[in-house]
């Protein structure tokens, strides 16, 4: 379970706990003080009827195993999702390969924000403070094409559960048809670097970080074409006392910050 605190507004106190399992999720309500609002992400266990929910979203992501055999997780991807990585083996001498670290950090940071503008959907660029917030739980991947960050991940860390997921992806496939083709190749590689670098230390899941259900049929081809096995999950908005609740959310709304409370869940800006 990861657990960060941060205050709305600068005012009030606003938990996100991710990953949380059934006694994890009971213990952390019962704890909430009146004031508190919290979120939490992506877990198994259902509140039904608790009076400490706001918000409830269902949604549905794609894992990969990660501890089993290679061959056996290569046999399970889609035969183009294979060739790209064969494809991609003969561009290692112009990769390489970044794992954390302060130039990792501002090259993922300009990469994203360049991405994000570049895709003109609504997605929010994101900040060094949000980096700063993530970094004790997260990992930043960023590969370099001929000294170019071409594709970037950030990846939350659940060291305790033996889980990775998915936050944050970008790369350079706006820039040009053939920079896109790259990416197509690279991005796979990245991911399927990172893959085997939790593998070897020990984790059990590789989250891909969300699957669609047809909304993004583009993306949810990508994610399943890794194979895989889909999982339902639950995000819940919860308060320590509905009273105290309703006028902290009112405030929240005369502030614009309901919205993106309670209208479901968004993966790219939890």
């Amino acid at each position: 379970m990861v657990t960060i605190d941060k205050k709305l507004g600068g005012l009030i106190p606003y938990r996100t706990v991710f990953f949380p399992g059934a006694s994890a999720l009971a213990r952390a309500l019962d704890s909430l003080k009146p004031h508190q609002i919290a979120r939490f992400f992506w877990t198994g266990a259902k509140l039904d009827h608790s009076r400490f929910v706001v918000g409830h979203q269902t949604s549905t992501t794609i894992c990969i195993e990660a501890q089993r055999p290679l061959d056996a997780i290569l046999k399970d991807m889609s035969q183009s999702t294979r060739r790209k990585l064969r494809q991609a083996e003969m561009l290692s001498d112009r990769v390489r390969i970044v794992r954390n670290g302060p130039d990792a950090s501002r090259d993922f940071l300009a990469l994203y924000n360049n991405f994000v503008r570049s895709k003109r959907t609504g997605v929010s660029p994101i900040s060094e403070s949000l980096l700063r917030l993530y970094a004790a739980s997260s990992d930043i991947f960023l590969l370099y094409l001929d000294g170019a960050a071409l594709c970037g991940h950030l990846n939350l860390l659940d060291a305790e559960a033996g889980r990775e997921r998915l936050l944050f992806s970008a790369s350079r496939r706006f820039d040009d048809p053939e920079t896109a083709r790259l990416c197509s190749l690279l991005n796979c590689h990245l991911h399927w670097h990172e893959l085997r670098s939790y593998r070897e230390e020990g984790l059990s899941t590789y989250d891909l970080g969300g699957f669609s259900n047809g909304a993004n049929t583009g993306l949810d081809r990508f994610k399943a074409s890794f194979g895989g096995q889909l999982l339902e999950e639950h995000t819940y908005l919860c308060a320590g006392s509905p009273r105290v609740a309703r006028g902290l959310l009112r405030l929240c709304a005369s502030f614009g910050m309901l919205r993106r409370l309670t209208n479901g869940v968004d993966d790219r800006r939890p």
